[in-house]
């Protein structure tokens, strides 16, 4: 008699672990990120670790998701939700290019033709603290996990207790030493994250100030600046108005991000023209002019290799 073998192959082939957490707690204002790992049963397990030691409110953060399954185990497809608390926003997924599929709303869903095995890639999070940060923790979460290698098979999932970190705090405070060029009407050399409320405290200009964006709308000054920006100081019904430059940012949208590396570079390049303030933007090593070690301390600010670019 032939034995049907065939609910074996079924189980074999597929891997789902539902239900799983994985949770970075974060402190406010300054967080120690730690890399950590969490078993997803007997199958394998998610690493997540971040980029930066410190973030501080407006700070942008890649972490790096890869997966891994035990000897014999394969993956071709899977599927993940990622969520953060209030104050924290996913910017973007980035997922690693052995992969096909995308990300939207935190719900990451990748498959390849060429099935994973042993540690693989997954893709990269970018993560924002937001302005409204308090004292209050936050977190990240990664949940839903499911690994499948085919499409046919119909392996039982398998639930697993999520599990929390806990991270060291630490508050500091960054010097603010911004510069009026009242010739060229321009503020400058103002840190990434600043806000308008901080600029205006640093500059000691008497009057009513005001905020408009690129599209002449009004802007809060709890809102952080962005180049490009113009600030405007009415004293006796005469107004005056300054162009904003926020180092690291030349692109105008407030962050550091790699549009910014790629517009210094090609500005460098002489493939692009910039107005006065985006190219004082892009001057981070603060030696008057725009070279390649701005482009490298702008990257390496990106990649969390600098904690800031003071």
């Amino acid at each position: 008699m032939t034995k049907n073998n065939s609910n074996k192959t079924s189980n074999d082939n597929k891997y789902i672990v539902a239900g799983s957490i994985f949770i970075l707690l974060i402190f406010t204002l300054v967080i120690y990120l730690m890399s950590n790992t969490y078993a997803l049963d007997e199958f394998g397990n998610i690493n997540i670790s971040c980029d930066k030691g410190k973030i501080k409110k407006n700070d942008i953060v890649s972490c790096t998701i890869t997966g891994n399954v035990i000897a014999g185990a394969e993956v071709s497809s899977l599927e993940m939700q990622a969520n953060t608390s209030e104050n924290l926003e996913i910017l973007s997924f980035t997922k690693d290019s052995s992969w096909e599929g995308d990300e939207e709303s935190g719900n990451i869903q990748l498959y390849t033709d060429i099935n994973k095995e042993n540690t693989f890639a997954i893709g990269i999070l970018q993560i924002k603290v937001k302005n409204t940060i308090s004292n209050v923790n936050e977190n990240i979460e990664l949940n839903n996990i499911v690994f499948y290698k085919g499409a046919n098979d119909n392996y039982e999932g398998v639930s697993i207790d999520g599990k929390e970190i806990e991270f060291n705090t630490e508050t500091t405070t960054e010097n603010i030493n911004i510069i009026i060029d009242e010739e060229e009407k321009i503020i400058y050399k103002i840190p990434l994250s600043t806000t308008y409320n901080e600029v205006i405290s640093n500059i000691e200009k008497e009057g009513t100030i005001t905020i408009k964006d690129k599209n002449n709308q009004d802007v809060s000054l709890e809102n952080i600046a962005k180049t490009g920006e113009i600030l405007s100081v009415t004293i006796n019904n005469e107004t005056t108005t300054y162009k904003i430059s926020v180092s690291g940012d030349p692109t105008g949208d407030g962050l550091l991000l790699i549009n910014d590396v790629g517009k210094t570079y090609q500005y460098l390049k002489k493939r692009l023209n910039m107005p006065k303030e985006c190219v004082l933007a892009a001057e981070v090593t603060k030696d008057g002019e725009v070279l390649i070690n701005d482009v490298g301390k702008m990257y390496q600010y990106l990649k969390g290799k600098l904690n800031s670019l003071g």
